[in-house]
């Protein structure tokens, strides 16, 4: 008789629970923010010690080592045991700093772009979402950094080769097909439309932001607007991630999520609206209010006939 177990990560990919089919637990692992073990808990009689660890890299046993593909990490002391072979490229950085100093939050040692974190299924929806709305190819590299190549056509093809390949700003992407997120406010709750902006800080002479994205949400809210293939929406939240670093870098400063004071939300989502919703015309929200794409302002009036949401040319 053989039984399967399966492996939980936390949003970082961190195997935190060894379960078998029916979800009892057989071992539980908690970690510092380095890597560093800190719990292991196993069920009696249980021997067998599951090998992928910190962020779901293999852990080598003798040395204690995790086993990153390019090099190893010590996370006892919280830094990488060789240079950084993209280190030229990265020159405010140390060749051995693991994630830019944020393992909260951050998956990869090195990059300052679009890194998509979260479960497979809504990474994978999220970059088809992008595919559908350029003439690029847009994949996910080796390293966990979306990527965009090509020649481009349009404004969105445009946008996506910039944004992907600045180093001043990097977007973490929160994808998760469930619509329920952490925010940097401490509260647990969904978005509104399956997209939200969680603000950004800053870094040496990088900014780091992130968006909270649920591609399903994305979908259903592109389909209510008439649009034919799902996109745009996610579109413009990469866009409304990105634009808020550039605009942290202006200002010298970073901003908190939207609706909290000195957000600079709105600024960030009207730039992102003129990339992704530029030609598309205004969306109507209810009865009697409308949000308009165009001016980026709230307007009230009598709608009655734009009930529910709709894109109107």
């Amino acid at each position: 008789h053989h039984t399967t177990y399966w492996q939980h990560g936390d949003h970082l990919g961190s195997a935190s629970w060894v379960t078998d089919t029916n979800g009892l637990g057989y071992q539980h692992r908690q970690y510092m923010p380095w890597g560093e073990q800190w719990v292991d808990q196993r069920k009696t009689g249980y021997s067998y010690n599951t090998r992928y660890t910190f962020s779901g890299k293999e852990r080598d046993e003798e040395t204690g080592f995790s086993y990153f593909g390019a090099r190893y990490y010590q996370p006892s002391l919280s830094i990488w045991l060789s240079v950084d072979p993209m280190a030229d490229k990265y020159p405010s950085l140390s060749p051995y700093v693991y994630c830019g100093d944020n393992p909260v939050r951050l998956v990869d040692p090195d990059g300052r772009e679009y890194i998509p974190v979260g479960d497979e299924a809504a990474k994978s929806a999220t970059v088809s979402q992008i595919q559908n709305q350029t003439n690029l190819h847009i994949y996910i590299d080796k390293y966990g950094y979306l990527r965009a190549e090509g020649k481009a056509k349009n404004k969105i093809d445009r946008f996506l080769q910039k944004s992907c390949n600045d180093e001043s700003v990097q977007v973490y992407l929160d994808c998760k097909n469930e619509n329920s997120f952490r925010w940097s406010d401490g509260s647990i709750r969904p978005t509104a439309e399956g997209g939200g902006y969680d603000g950004n800080y800053l870094w040496e002479s990088c900014a780091v932001a992130r968006q909270c994205v649920c591609p399903q949400k994305l979908a259903e809210f592109d389909a209510s607007v008439g649009d034919s293939k799902p996109g745009l929406t996610m579109i413009h939240e990469m866009a409304e991630g990105y634009f808020g670093g550039k605009i942290a870098l202006r200002t010298g400063k970073g901003s908190p999520m939207a609706e909290i004071e000195g957000s600079t939300y709105d600024r960030a989502h009207k730039k992102a609206t003129q990339i992704a919703w530029g030609n598309k015309g205004p969306i109507y929200r209810h009865d009697n209010i409308r949000y308009n794409n165009t001016t980026g302002k709230i307007e009230f009036g009598d709608f009655n006939r734009c009930i529910g949401y709709k894109r109107v040319p």
